[in-house]
């Protein structure tokens, strides 16, 4: 079993035991993590011997496709004629198998080192049953009180299914270090500078009947408690490199060594490591994983801040920046590794989710992507061997969750359609970071969430217009507001030929076009936290969707069964179609469906 795994287990105890233990128990914490980074040390001296011996030469492969199927260049829009006039069996859909971290995963502890257990605080004990009093000898027996008439619970209001919504819980990653950056093979072009604001809503009539309570938030809860507001950063100093972070403004004390490589070559690259790890980099480390949990940055974003530093550091040399940018995330506890190819370095990045449109190598049966994504396929990287029963670190775990706390940067954006309106602000801030993001399966798009507070403003907004609606109004109303409230447009048309840009959440307010993936986790957000039903993305040849658990079933219908329960098709791109309607091309196909929650 891994030793950071045991730490962390140890660390996420210590949130709620460290009340019991009070003075021991933090003394016991804080010799954990000097352990610990004892152990990273160690990482680091055998990562050192590894890269002394002889490079392995490993070749590339090209990155993974998404799909292969072609997507319509506009969108199908529903005629009476495509309403099936026999009910169609239900779909029977398979599940794409995807690596997607619900919650911070919390790792068994080892047997071994051991440590004292904290014991768990006893549960209250009930008080201890009044027993029944003896009736005195020649005394009358008291007579029982007769117990109070249960009141009945008081009727659910009929006319609104809008159930108490789940708040989107936060599932903060273990102290998460910066993220890896890759950006998918095609350039995107610039964003456009403002989103599109459709024609003025009409104005939503009075509810009439009120929402059910949403249901208190489920609070964060990482190993160092992030603070709700972004911390001041620290004041720069002539020995701190100060730069700006997607808004977030970063000061980090200057390296002791200076960017003198000037080669790509092993024996080069190798000496250049050495001297960085001989140096002082403690303050350093601690500044980038500070700025990590303050920040709630993610691995990605981590990983982009460690970058930029390395960067402006090196003023212009790439080999030495990409040395720096391994030496600082492997300390940060990241298993990043250093490759060679035509005189150039390259990072080799291992991520917990599949990548598409990124060049890779495999190690032991693991795919590591190249960063930059500059190698062609079929070439050749030489990069040192490591045993596989070798903890290097850990992968990079690209979801966002729990939200970014960067500054705030504001553009507006407006959606209407019909009796349906939202407006508000997006973060250009977390735009950009989001446009440098890799590619990844619909589900993580999906599962991330960036923006809290962008997320609660277009909630409440909506539950105030659709209050006193029945189930299936409600589905309807925001599944047509989707789908005519954005302009189409696939990620080829909008951004260039080959271009494959899945958009997450905030991005669908930011484009002005986009199309049936980013408008099915859209969709599927909404309906899941103003309805509380689940929802699932389907995918059909070439086109994205979704499928409802829905109370009833609509008149006529598309269903798939899974796991026991029926889905009805809802589709966001199928222009004027209600909810169970599905494109006739796709009613016999039996679809791929991902869960995202």
């Amino acid at each position: 079993m891994k030793f950071r795994a045991f730490v962390w287990s140890l660390l996420l105890l210590s949130v709620s035991a460290v009340q019991a233990q009070s003075e021991d128990f933090e003394s016991f914490r804080q010799r954990l993590l000097n352990d610990y980074d004892a152990f990273r040390q160690g990482v680091l001296d055998q990562y050192e011997n590894f890269l002394d011996e002889a490079w392995a030469g490993f070749e590339t492969f090209a990155g993974d496709k998404r799909s292969e199927d072609p997507k319509p260049t506009a969108p199908p829009t529903f005629k009476p004629s495509d309403l099936p006039t026999v009910p169609s069996p239900p779909q029977v859909p398979t599940l794409k198998p995807v690596k997607l971290p619900k919650v911070p995963s919390v790792p068994s502890v080892p047997s071994k080192p051991n440590v004292p257990s904290v014991p768990s605080v006893p549960s209250k004990p009930s008080s201890p049953s009044v027993p029944s009093v003896p009736s005195v000898p020649g005394s009358p027996s008291v007579p029982s009180v007769p117990s109070v008439p249960s009141v009945p619970a008081a009727p659910s209001v009929p006319s609104s299914p809008i159930a108490a919504v789940p708040s989107v819980p936060s599932s903060p990653s273990v102290p998460t270090t910066p993220t890896k950056p890759v950006t998918p093979t095609p350039t995107k072009p610039a964003a456009p500078a403002s989103s599109p604001i459709p024609a003025t809503p009409a104005v939503p009539t009075a509810p009439a009947t009120p929402i059910a309570p949403v249901s208190p938030e489920k609070p964060a809860a990482p190993i160092t408690p992030a603070p709700e507001k972004p911390v001041a950063p620290a004041k720069p100093t002539a020995n701190t490199i100060n730069y700006n972070l997607y808004g977030l403004q970063l000061s980090v004390p200057k390296p002791a060594v200076a960017p003198n490589l000037t080669s790509g070559a092993q024996k080069e690259v190798v000496a250049f490591w050495k001297e960085i790890k001989e140096s002082d980099t403690k303050a350093i480390v601690k500044s980038f994983k500070d700025a990590a949990v303050n920040y709630r940055l993610g691995d990605w974003c981590s990983l982009k801040a460690v970058e930029k530093y390395a960067e402006i550091w090196a003023k212009g040399n790439v080999n030495a920046a990409r040395v720096m940018t391994q030496f600082l995330m492997m300390s940060m506890g990241y298993d990043l590794r250093m490759a060679s190819a035509n005189n150039e370095v390259y990072l080799l990045l291992p991520f917990q989710q599949q990548v598409y449109a990124n060049t890779f190598i495999r190690i032991d049966d693991n795919k590591y992507y190249v960063y930059p994504n500059s190698m062609p396929a079929n070439s050749s990287i030489y990069t040192c061997r490591v045993p596989a029963d070798v903890d290097c670190g850990q992968t990079i775990n690209l979801v966002i969750n729990p939200a970014y706390l960067l500054p705030k940067k504001d553009q507006a954006f407006k959606v209407s359609h019909a009796d349906l309106s939202i407006e508000g602000n997006i973060n250009r801030n977390i735009i950009d970071l989001q446009q440098e993001y890799p590619s990844m399966d619909i589900s993580c798009y999906a599962a991330s969430i960036a923006d809290e507070d962008l997320r609660k403003n277009i909630l409440t907004q909506l539950r105030g217009q659709l209050e006193g609606k029945s189930e299936m109004e409600v589905a309807n109303a925001i599944l047509n507001c989707v789908q005519e409230g954005f302009a189409y447009k696939t990620d080829g048309q909008q951004f260039g030929q080959g271009v494959e840009k899945c958009f997450f959440f905030d991005e669908l307010l930011y484009f002005p076009f986009c199309d049936c993936e980013d408008r099915s986790i859209f969709f599927a957000y909404l309906v899941k936290e103003i309805l509380g039903l689940d929802v699932l993305l389907v995918g059909y040849p070439g086109h994205e969707c979704t499928a409802v658990a829905l109370s009833e079933a609509p008149q006529r219908h598309t269903s798939l069964n899974y796991k026991g329960k029926n889905y009805y098709i809802c589709d966001p791109t199928y222009m004027g179609a209600d909810v169970g309607m599905c494109m006739p091309k796709y009613v016999n196909v039996n679809p791929e469906v991902e869960e995202w929650y």
